[in-house]
């Protein structure tokens, strides 16, 4: 990896509802993140497809997220095949999360399975104002995972692990979903992800994100 991406694991720990799994699906467009589903053919074209052909106006219930992913929160590294597939991969690893995901308590093991991340970098998204199009949809869509205490900054995981003990300015940075839930969402995001990671975003990400923003704004005012 050269110098602008010269991290092995992106951390995003975000409110349910408040579109970190979008976020990790265009930041994952790029090719030198690990892609978040195994495909056969071209990663970009089947995430494409995957936001094209959503039938979010014929879905019968509430839930229209975009959940293109085999697993999620930290689940690989409970398992010794994958966790080794994930330490000795050539690709950056991105992990998306609520807060009790990261939070090491003595009811988890957060800490034992994070003992071996290193080269950690973090997003935590802001909680929304209740005002806000983000927190219309956690309503709407009746987030379990919707404990706005838990998504400060710094944000403090309480592990052993140096490496993956806290989110700051140092390793990290907090973005504020408003920026995410608007038309120009992706463009945002880019800005971000340059000026505090240097990496860039794909520029399909725009084309999902125009499509994601589109289910958000049927889910909360259509539906």
């Amino acid at each position: 990896m050269n110098d602008s991406y010269n991290f092995k694991n992106l951390v995003i720990n975000f409110p349910g509802g408040c579109g970190g799994n979008h976020m990790a699906n265009m930041i994952s467009l790029n090719s030198k993140f690990t892609p978040r589903f195994i495909t056969k053919r071209n990663y970009v074209s089947d995430m494409l497809n995957n936001y094209r052909n959503m039938p979010y106006k014929s879905m019968l219930n509430k839930t229209i997220y975009a959940h293109f992913f085999e697993t999620f929160g930290l689940d690989n590294l409970r398992n010794p095949l994958l966790k080794n597939k994930l330490l000795t991969n050539s690709t950056i690893n991105i992990h998306t999360g609520h807060w009790f995901h990261f939070l090491a308590n003595p009811d988890n093991d957060v800490d034992e399975i994070t003992k071996e991340l290193t080269e950690v970098k973090w997003i935590v998204v802001k909680w929304p104002k209740p005002d806000a199009i983000q927190h219309k949809r956690i309503s709407k869509l009746e987030m379990p995972t919707a404990k706005p205490e838990f998504y400060k900054w710094p944000f403090k995981t309480e592990c052993s692990n140096p490496n993956f003990a806290e989110a700051n300015d140092s390793n990290g940075f907090f973005f504020d979903s408003d920026l995410l839930f608007c038309k120009d969402g992706s463009h945002n995001l880019r800005q971000a992800l340059k000026e505090k990671f240097q990496i860039d975003l794909h520029p399909a990400a725009d084309e999902i994100h125009d499509i994601w923003y589109s289910w958000v704004n049927y889910l909360v005012y259509e539906r």
